[in-house]
């Protein structure tokens, strides 16, 4: 294990909508036979019982899932849709993800992923693109 810097930068569109967010937070790294994982608290870490995130990679798919209870992964390989269900509350709708960029260049030191994708919820559509790079703390 090795603690990182991980600089998250995510764009959200839809529509003429266009929400931007970026943080940086201290990240365990984690390599095991050229299997990554990263493990971090979001920028909500301040409410308390709040969860991890935990991103895994492996050949050319990276996995998020929020470690909290109901939650569901989010599955990205290039141009492979992935279909589930999505809790919003205590409703369900179906969710399409579609990748059409999933792009990463990973090592023990420093590392950075890059996704694209489009999301359809209930008919909803919108594009979203993550921009994710680690370096260690200094």
């Amino acid at each position: 294990m090795r603690d990182v810097l991980l600089t998250i930068k995510g764009l959200y569109m839809r529509g003429d909508t266009h929400d931007d967010i970026e943080f940086a937070t201290q990240a365990q790294l984690f390599c095991e036979d050229g299997v990554y994982t990263i493990v971090y608290d979001g920028p909500e870490a301040a409410i308390p019982d709040e969860s991890k995130t935990v991103i895994r990679v492996e050949d050319h798919t990276v996995s998020v899932l929020r470690d909290a209870e109901g939650s569901i992964p989010f599955m990205f390989e290039d141009k492979t849709p992935y279909k589930t269900n999505y809790r919003a509350g205590d409703s369900f709708y179906d969710m399409l993800l579609f990748p059409t960029k999933v792009h990463t260049k990973l090592a023990e030191d420093h590392g950075k992923i890059e996704l694209e994708y489009t999301i359809s919820v209930d008919g909803s559509q919108a594009i979203n693109k993550i921009d994710m790079h680690y370096a260690p703390l200094e």
